[in-house]
């Protein structure tokens, strides 16, 4: 997810990471490298969420409690 947003400071914004050997799903736990197909990851104020799946990254997003418009 990715936008526009005038009033965030380049400066201290987290961007995208890559995926690193024993990263695991934010939501399921599984190690990431070996999920096959496309993966994901939700950058928050001061933290990156990883998911091993595009699936698993917008099931996490449509969740309630993760819908605040601060994730990129």
């Amino acid at each position: 997810m990715a936008g526009c947003d005038a009033s965030r400071d380049d400066a201290t914004a987290l961007g995208p990471v890559p995926i690193a050997s024993g990263d695991e799903c934010h939501v399921c736990g599984m190690l990431i490298e070996e999920m096959p197909g496309p993966k994901g990851e939700a950058v928050l104020p001061g933290a990156v969420r990883k998911f091993c799946s595009t699936a698993e990254l917008f099931g996490w997003w449509l969740q309630p409690e993760n819908r605040q418009g601060q994730a990129r």
